[in-house]
């Protein structure tokens, strides 16, 4: 269980991610860095995932459709990916920046050597997440049937059938199953792989700012790593860290807006979807 939550999950997590943001890629014109694949590929997770269980007979396919939406995208932009394949095998440094910062999100599960989590969980809500995520991916937005006369069908209620923010359990949700692991183990390595992800982002903007190479490494660990931020991953807060790296992609958006502001209508894609993916994982004001 251990390996397969802290090895092998992040594994099918980073496959998911850059399969579907090669999918995006393409739809948009073919104009995104490799650094920013990860981040929009977890925004179409989201996206994907949210709209199977709003659609709710389709909830219990949703890690499937999401798969099946990856390696299309996959072999849409298979020139693509045996051209990122290529040079992650000339160059695995390029590896380490989001493998380092997973290593060291993850870093007190990694200590323990078994399936755990990362704090005491001061937080409550964790439970809430995890109690979500199960009943979203099963019965998708769709509450009629609850029971309202035990605590369960009342979070539930009180939360998801109350517009609570859902995109990043039910992008959590459908992966943690589609290779069968338990919810409760895979949770802190999610976090730890959504802040990975944002890794390429940040580096972007450090780049931007004019830092070389390995100080804009630095930075970006930095940004997605600082004490705050840590103390969020540690607690499980789930849709903030979620939030951090749609944020940061959508400020390297900005940045190179150059490529795709005023170009054809498809280039506005990634960031309308990015957008969309943020407040579906933190409510509206990730729009503000």
């Amino acid at each position: 269980m251990f390996l397969s939550t802290t090895l092998l999950y992040p594994l099918e997590l980073a496959l998911l991610c850059v399969g579907i943001g090669l999918l995006v890629d393409g739809l948009s014109g073919r104009f995104l860095p490799l650094a920013l694949l990860p981040a929009t590929g977890l925004a179409g997770l989201i996206a994907v995932t949210q709209l199977c269980t709003y659609a709710y007979p389709l909830a219990p396919a949703t890690p499937y459709v999401a798969a099946a939406v990856a390696v299309t995208g996959f072999l849409a932009g298979r020139v693509r990916a045996r051209a990122i394949l290529d040079a992650a095998r000339a160059r695995p440094w390029l590896l380490l920046l989001p493998v380092g910062a997973y290593a060291i999100a993850l870093a007190p599960v990694l200590a323990s050597g078994r399936a755990t989590f990362s704090s005491y969980m001061a937080l409550a809500d964790s439970a809430v997440h995890l109690a979500g995520a199960d009943y979203l991916l099963h019965h998708g937005q769709h509450y009629a049937h609850l029971d309202l006369r035990n605590s369960y069908g009342q979070v539930i209620d009180n939360y998801y059938n109350s517009n609570y923010p859902s995109g990043a359990d039910t992008a959590f949700g459908a992966s943690a199953m589609l290779i069968g692991l338990p919810l409760i183990w895979a949770f802190q390595p999610f976090n730890a792989f959504v802040l990975a992800s944002a890794c390429g982002a940040a580096w972007l903007l450090a780049r931007a700012s004019g830092l070389a190479r390995a100080p804009a490494a630095v930075a970006a660990l930095t940004a997605v790593l600082g004490a705050l931020v840590y103390a969020y991953e540690l607690f499980g807060s789930i849709k903030e860290v979620t939030a951090l790296g749609m944020i940061l992609a959508l400020g390297a958006l900005v940045v190179m807006r150059g490529r795709w502001l005023g170009s054809s209508g498809r280039g506005v894609i990634p960031f309308a979807l990015i957008v969309a993916a943020g407040i579906s994982a933190l409510g509206a004001a990730f729009g503000v």
